[in-house]
């Protein structure tokens, strides 16, 4: 058995309505189901190419799907303990979360979308982002290289957010963290049904719950004081017993009905979109430190980094650069154009759109709407350089730049 398989696994995000809606496996608490029940238990999503197994988990292969089963059996040998708040998941007693280098450099790229797709998913993206950096010292960087799946050689993000169809009432699903290992990549799918929201939801409510578990966090609704006596509540719907799953976490915070994390039909009380509540924020804190005080000129340099230079930035530099972010706004503005006019950029510089859609994400800290992008976009084609249109750029839009809102 190899338990660091567990660590492979990419977590169903949501559940429209009651989930899967099939019965569990008809065994007694505390009684494992054979291989053979177990793996008839598993839902095949054709589309997605994933076994789906306990109402919310997918698997990619079979082989997966069989190292999950084993690990199971273990834990039903050595542990019989519920634990009943905020969790983590935590596996021979070691966080599954980022590491201290990692938490501020999650990087994603959007996958090929149409320009109003694109601009709805990559906002949604930004904010929910936002959210979470709002209240734990973590950072989400886009990444504009193109295509959004890079070879080996070149940055490779942790994951691409892209459309999929997914099986049954799915909304989406996404990756758990995996530090430490720079040449795994992984996909948050969306089901194409869901862009506009689904109600009572927002894309950006369902991205919030969808990043919690990028950070590492489990469901809220498994707590033995939720209502999980409705099928796709409880973790072992399909299979095998809750108890097997108490091995797989550490506690964070009291049960929170209200979380972002709890499925609002397994008896939480988050009646409207799915949001960050002050429990969360105190697990997200404790896990993984407090926001920083200058977290938002962080993020900027961070981002200018990723995105013109694409490549984590260097302690050096990263040291030399903030302070002048922090002095003023004609400051902050220099810092941005000193990486545009760098030779490290002008080596490798990213096509039209990257080079657009990076301005907006950088200065201005959203995504571009598709007439702003179209205007830009055809003064470089009609031969602006793109330091010129830089500079056009920050005079045009200074009054609601993020250097603006530094200073």
């Amino acid at each position: 058995m190899r338990k660091t398989k567990l660590l492979e696994i990419a977590v169903i995000i949501l559940v429209a309505g009651c989930g899967n809606e099939t019965d569990p496996v008809g065994i007694q608490t505390g009684t494992l189901p054979s291989w053979e029940e177990f793996r008839a238990s598993a839902i095949y999503d054709t589309e997605a190419k994933l076994f789906i197994v306990d109402g919310d988990i997918a698997l990619p292969d079979e082989q997966t799907l069989r190292d999950y089963y084993e690990l199971f059996k273990v834990e039903q040998a050595t542990t019989n303990v519920r634990r009943e708040a905020l969790t983590v998941f935590n596996i021979d007693g070691q966080d599954v979360r980022w590491t201290t280098n990692g938490q501020t450099d999650i990087t994603y790229c959007l996958e090929d979308l149409s320009d109003n797709v694109r601009q709805i998913v990559g906002q949604a993206m930004l904010d929910a982002s936002r959210d979470w950096e709002a209240v734990a010292d973590v950072e989400f960087v886009r990444i504009f290289s193109s295509p959004c799946r890079p070879n080996l050689s070149t940055l490779r993000p942790f994951f691409a957010v892209r459309l999929l169809p997914l099986a049954g009432q799915t909304l989406a699903t996404a990756p758990f963290p995996l530090g430490g290992q720079p040449n795994d990549f992984y996909f948050l799918n969306i089901n194409p049904d869901v862009i506009n929201g689904t109600p009572p939801f927002s894309l950006r409510g369902i991205l919030r719950h969808e990043l919690g578990h990028v950070l590492g966090f489990r469901h809220e609704h498994i707590r033995v004081q939720a209502n999980r006596n409705r099928a796709g509540c409880n973790e072992s719907d399909t299979s095998t017993p809750s108890e097997l799953f108490s091995g797989f976490d550490r506690t964070l915070t009291q049960y929170d009905s209200n979380s972002v994390m709890h499925f609002p039909q397994c008896g939480g009380t988050n009646g409207g979109d799915l949001r960050i509540t002050a429990l969360d924020a105190a697990g997200a804190s404790a896990l993984y430190g407090p926001p920083r005080p200058d977290r938002l000129s962080r993020s900027l340099l961070r981002d200018l980094y990723q995105t013109t230079l694409r490549r984590a930035p260097d302690q050096g530099g990263f040291d030399f650069w903030l302070p002048q972010i922090n002095t003023s706004f004609v400051a902050c503005n220099e810092v941005i154009r000193s990486f545009v006019d760098s030779p490290e950029y002008r080596n490798a510089p990213l096509n039209n759109e990257g080079f657009i859609d990076a301005l907006y994400v950088i200065i201005l800290n959203r995504e571009p709407d598709v007439l702003g992008r179209n205007f830009w976009l055809g003064a470089r084609n009609n031969g602006v350089n793109q330091l010129a249109l830089l500079d056009d750029f920050l005079a045009a839009e200074q009054s609601t730049s993020r250097c603006a809102e530094l200073h």
